[in-house]
């Protein structure tokens, strides 16, 4: 139940996030009757912020994986695997569009395909739950 609440409260905040990039774009268009796509930038900024403090949020869960003499290790591999995987999307989603041929909407394809590989690989770990205290 648990599980189900946090998914619920997340979709909220998904898509409150969405609706106000939408309202956003509307109240902009109607006041000056143009499209203001410096929106965009403001919203990679966020998305840039967000992904630095999931990185620095996901260590307690590092750390709890490991013993400490190889946190150090561990903290690495985290920040290295991510750093690439930061690196590798855009690659890959670039591949994906000049393999069908400028198609865009392969990558809307892809990204479920991707999201089930995720769900596959984090199935597998067994540790880094939160602990009561």
């Amino acid at each position: 139940m648990d599980a189900l609440l946090h998914q619920i409260f997340a979709g909220l905040a998904s898509g409150g996030i969405y609706a106000s990039l939408a309202l956003s774009l509307v109240m902009i268009h109607n006041a000056t009757n143009h499209i203001n796509f410096a929106q965009g930038e403001m919203a990679m900024f966020s998305t840039y912020i967000a992904w630095s403090l999931i990185n620095i949020n996901s260590l307690p869960m590092v750390v709890d994986m490991t013993s400490i003499e190889r946190i150090g290790t561990f903290t690495g591999l985290y920040y290295l695997f991510s750093t690439l995987s930061a690196i590798l999307g855009p690659i890959t989603n670039g591949l994906m569009i000049d393999l069908t041929g400028g198609n865009y909407n392969a990558v809307m394809s892809l990204a479920p395909i991707t999201l089930l590989i995720a769900l596959v690989l984090i199935s597998g770990v067994k540790r880094g739950e939160a602990q009561t205290v």
